[in-house]
């Protein structure tokens, strides 16, 4: 399992035009996606996160090419700033977490 990932900051007045680039985007997200999400961080409203995950590597370097990738990190950066963009291999790993799941976590090697 692979996994890809974007954040930044979006200022207050360019929030709405952001969410709906969101929207927009999700809706061009290829089945062969495994899973994404895009959050809102609790703490700091102005910090936006998007992971998706992906069977393979090549999957993942396929997606960054598209236009919906392009369009996602282009209104982080235009709109705001991107502040992370990466990508990788999962590790599955097994903790003890306070609801009592597994967790999958970025391989720290790669």
């Amino acid at each position: 399992m692979y996994y890809l990932l974007l954040s930044g900051f979006i200022p207050e007045h360019k929030q709405s035009e952001f969410e709906q680039t969101c929207l927009l985007v999700s809706s061009q997200i290829p089945q062969t996606c495994s899973g994404y999400s895009f959050h809102r961080d609790e703490k700091n409203p102005y910090k936006y996160r998007f992971i998706s995950y992906w069977p393979d590597g090549e999957e993942v370097e396929k997606y960054m090419k598209s236009p919906g990738y392009i369009m996602l990190s282009g209104a982080f950066s235009t709109l705001g700033e991107l502040i992370e963009q990466a990508n990788g291999k999962l590790v599955y790993s097994v903790s003890k977490n306070l609801l009592n799941e597994d967790t999958l976590w970025p391989d720290p090697k790669l």
